[in-house]
């Protein structure tokens, strides 16, 4: 899906992290942003971008209810035999909105200098689906900083060292099942996270 094609399904409400917009976490929004998470440049084609922008004011909520993923500006793609490499000549990528950034994201990011593209892997949009989706249902960013209002260098070190906040002092109601998807999906080891597909099994049909 491009942008354009985001458009010509006309103009729904943005999930809006910050007010922590409750209403919009409904099954079809946490399902659709899922399936939505990684981009199909073209129809039948098996070469996947990751989108390496997952973040809530990038899921547009459609009329009918669904959720889908706008904005590939940053979007990663893979290098495949015998495929134009979509990696070649671009700018670097060096992770996108801090909140929603995966802590090995954040690690490379401190790790490398300025200039150093850093490839991202399907689990790291994993992990910003599920810090999406906290930041919405709780109305509180997922990583407890030292320092809220710091640097962004030092909010990436909060981020790499893995730790979240305590969910169930930041929900606000229960709702064990969407709970478990969630911290699964901010497993602090991309290995353990569980795929889009494995997440999007997860979320349908979820009721709280």
């Amino acid at each position: 899906m491009s942008v354009g094609d985001a458009a010509a399904v006309g103009l729904g409400p943005y999930m809006n992290a910050v007010a922590g917009n409750c209403p919009y976490l409904t099954p079809a929004t946490r399902t659709g942003q899922t399936r939505w998470m990684r981009y199909q440049p073209a129809p039948g084609s098996d070469l996947e971008t990751i989108a390496s922008k997952v973040q809530p004011t990038n899921t547009l909520v459609t009329e009918d209810g669904t959720a889908m993923l706008i904005d590939y500006a940053l979007a990663c793609g893979p290098v495949t035999a015998g495929r134009p490499d979509l990696e070649t000549d671009r700018v670097p990528y060096r992770g996108a909105l801090t909140h929603t950034t995966a802590p090995e994201i954040a690690q490379a990011v401190l790790d490398t200098s300025e200039s150093e593209h850093i490839p991202v892997v399907a689990a790291s949009d994993v992990w910003a689906l599920g810090a999406s989706l906290f930041w919405c249902w709780t109305g509180q960013r997922p990583v407890p900083y030292h320092e809220p209002n710091g640097s962004r260098e030092g909010k990436l070190r909060d981020i790499a060292e893995g730790l979240t906040r305590d969910l169930a002092l930041a929900r606000p109601w229960p709702f064990p099942a969407f709970e478990e998807a969630l911290m699964a999906c901010l497993h602090p080891d991309p290995d353990k996270r569980p795929t889009s597909g494995e997440l999007t099994a997860l979320l349908a049909g979820m009721a709280p």
